[in-house]
């Protein structure tokens, strides 16, 4: 048996257009996914200043409280 296919030209075409579109459509998404990766790092690195700023009111806060204990029992 012959295992020869034979396609129309038109069809041919056509897929090959089909084949060019996703090709562009995976870049596209490759892109965004890029910049959604972009985005979180720039997201994890705010949080991770927010947790240092409320570290650092906290430590405050618990400094203001020690020098009120201290005063109120002097």
């Amino acid at each position: 048996m012959d295992n020869q296919i034979f396609v129309k030209i038109e069809d041919y075409n056509e897929v090959l257009n089909i084949v060019k579109v996703v090709k562009e459509k995976i870049a596209k998404a490759q892109e965004t996914i890029g910049k959604i990766s972009e985005l979180k790092v720039q997201e994890d690195q705010e949080i991770e200043q927010w947790n240092k700023n409320l570290e650092t009111v906290t430590k405050n806060v618990a400094e203001i409280e020690k020098s009120l204990s201290e005063t109120k029992q002097g």
